[in-house]
């Protein structure tokens, strides 16, 4: 009798660290995260686009101490503010019924955004976050995604967050426009 009760104890014991006693480890890494999304409901993309600003910086918001670098995720917010309100995501690009966002999540908050029903992937900003990484030069913001640049005097097809985009007939490839520029908190 003893050693089941012994038992018992023991695997409440386990289950219990394993499950609700675990510390929530903010010294993880934290900074800007890609989000991948895909809108695979009746949903217009601009509700879901509402809908991940809503859910993202609800999430921020309600874990804003956990973050290390309070001077860092201050700082993102006002860069990206809408409606004079701190927004801790941007949309960077969106196609059909994909969208690619960016936002400030260390990686608590970035497990609860993964869990979320329009979340393909939502990882670290390899580009951004490697400290050994090369400087890489860009000469316009689609060689950032892998596009090349258009030649000069090319016609403007479309526009987006990533400014403007034209198409070369002789590849069949889209092309940027749109001079690249960087600033600390605005990476495109």
């Amino acid at each position: 009798m003893k050693s089941i009760i012994f038992s018992l104890l023991f695997s409440i014991i386990i289950l219990f660290s394993l499950c609700v006693a675990q510390p929530i480890d903010s010294k993880t890494y934290e900074g800007v995260y890609n989000i991948i999304i895909k809108n695979n409901y009746e949903d217009s993309n601009e509700k879901v686009v509402d809908y991940m600003y809503n859910l993202v910086n609800k999430i921020v918001n309600s874990n804003i101490k956990q973050f290390n670098d309070q001077e860092n995720i201050e700082q993102f917010g006002k860069a990206h503010q809408n409606n004079s309100q701190k927004s801790y995501i941007y949309k960077i690009n969106e196609y059909k019924k994909d969208m690619w966002f960016k936002a400030y999540l260390n990686e608590y908050t970035a497990n609860i955004v993964r869990a979320d029903k329009f979340v393909v992937n939502c990882e670290p900003d390899a580009r951004l976050n490697d400290p050994n990484s090369k400087k890489v030069e860009y000469k316009c913001r689609a060689q950032v995604k892998g596009f090349p640049c258009c030649k000069p005097n090319t016609e403007i097809f479309s526009v987006d967050a990533d400014g403007y985009w034209g198409y070369n007939e002789e590849t069949g490839e889209w092309c940027g426009i749109s001079p690249y520029f960087e600033n600390k908190y605005t990476y495109m």
